[in-house]
């Protein structure tokens, strides 16, 4: 499943990357922003999901604009054993634009639609929550100190 776009609107469009090391290096630099909620982040994008990625049980999506700037990007787990929305990104100059409530679908779409999880930090849980609720995701479990000690991850599921 490569290179496929999907037009989300007339001002943005998401395309599902090659899996290449082109695409790994692109998205290398903008997955640092990340390190704030969950430090270890570029060290797990290397060496976790860059594997799966050639292995193709990992998906990663980029969200453009119209003009090409990235506005956003999604990086999808797909394995027999599990499917799950390992980030869910959205650039701040692009929040409020209903980027996020049209690329949540394609990332759904993309890894089969049931039994997906997505893990959400508590300090962006507020802004995520009524997005997966409405996308039908339920509240899963809480768990403390999984990437920062003093923060919770809150989970939940598709099914």
């Amino acid at each position: 499943m490569q290179n496929r776009i999907y037009q989300l609107d007339q001002f943005f469009e998401c395309e599902v990357m090659a899996h290449d090391l082109e695409t790994l290096k692109f998205l290398g630099q903008d997955i640092e922003t990340l390190a704030y909620l969950y430090p270890e982040i570029k060290s797990w994008y290397w060496n976790i999901f860059a594997k799966g990625f050639e292995g193709y049980e990992r998906e990663i999506l980029i969200a453009r604009e119209s003009s090409g700037q990235l506005a956003g990007f999604s990086l999808l787990k797909n394995t027999f054993f599990e499917k799950k929305i390992c980030t869910f990104y959205i650039l701040p100059e692009f929040r409020e634009s209903g980027l996020g409530r049209k690329l949540l679908p394609v990332a759904i779409d993309v890894i089969g639609g049931k039994n997906i999880g997505i893990t959400v930090s508590d300090s962006v849980d507020k802004s995520l929550k009524p997005l997966l609720l409405s996308n039908g995701f339920e509240f899963e479990s809480i768990e403390s100190g999984l990437y920062l000690p003093q923060h919770k991850e809150i989970f939940y599921k598709l099914d």
